[in-house]
């Protein structure tokens, strides 16, 4: 019963706008009304700055773990550490937050094989490619995969496609806040344009 309740609890702990708070504390600018209007980790630092960005990561660093650590506590068993991680991205997309960083931080504990895997293999199409869309893709599409291969638990995998699925929402419907001009100092404006998948002289790399 108690896994239930938390399960259910963490749907309200992705829910909550960390970002957005924040990024009000120390700016007393709302998220919600600049930029894309997403309340995420990107967003923070965008509008933020480095400070209110670090913070955010740490909070986001904090619930996505949280979330399934005590799921483990209550049960051991990575199905419900798997549920407790969607129901926690379910949470931010409904807060206006996509989950990408929840996820990383969440599946390293949950299964850091399949983090490792999916990402290394999504980086090395993302480096080949430079295009973020298609290397995001890869790995929301390929995550199922991962899970069958590594945890071989038919539950995971489905709880799996659900959160790919999530995460594909939010990639097509949620506005990115990389694709805004960058300002800033020389340092700041060579990793967003990197991020963004330009070249130096600041134009699309062709593929």
């Amino acid at each position: 019963m108690a896994i239930w309740f938390w399960a259910g609890l963490s749907i309200l702990i992705g829910y909550l706008p960390c970002a957005q708070w924040i990024v009000q504390l120390l700016t007393g600018q709302d998220l919600k009304t600049l930029g894309t209007g997403n309340i995420g980790v990107s967003a923070a630092f965008h509008h933020g700055g480095v400070t209110a960005g670090i913070l955010t990561v740490i909070l986001e660093i904090a619930r996505s773990v949280g979330v399934v650590l005590v799921a483990h506590i209550l049960t051991g068993q990575g199905v419900w550490e798997s549920a407790c991680l969607v129901a926690l991205v379910f949470g931010r997309n409904l807060g206006g937050g996509g989950g990408v960083t929840n996820t990383f931080w969440g599946g390293l504990i949950y299964s850091p094989l399949t983090v490792f895997g999916a990402l290394t293999s999504g980086g090395i199409l993302f480096l080949l490619t430079r295009n973020r869309r298609w290397a995001r893709l890869y790995i929301y599409v390929s995550l199922p995969f991962w899970i069958y291969v590594i945890e071989r638990n038919l539950s995971e995998v489905v709880l799996a496609i659900v959160l790919s699925l999530l995460l594909g929402w939010m990639d097509r419907n949620m506005a990115d806040d990389l694709d805004l001009e960058q300002g800033g100092n020389r340092g700041s404006k060579t990793m967003h344009s990197f991020l963004q998948g330009k070249t130096s002289d600041n134009r699309p790399k062709s593929l």
